[in-house]
């Protein structure tokens, strides 16, 4: 999973959000994930109007089948 705060100001949505894709991606993957069946599960972007300029909480979860050791 992906969480990171964004100001829209500074970086486009669409950078950030593949960003966060990226990371949950790696994420899952680090976790123990087969890369080549990882998805994206979810994702949210709420702008958050209590902090300064444009800023918005992005979460991206990503999930795949575990990968076997033997």
């Amino acid at each position: 999973m992906s969480e990171k705060l964004v100001d829209y100001e500074e970086t486009s949505r669409e950078e950030a959000l593949e960003h966060a894709r990226q990371e949950a991606i790696a994420a899952a993957v680090r976790a123990g994930a087969d890369e080549s069946t990882v998805e994206i599960i979810d994702s949210e972007d709420v702008p958050l109007a209590y902090y300064p300029g444009k800023t918005s909480r992005i979460r991206v979860k990503a999930a795949g089948d575990l990968l076997m050791k033997h």
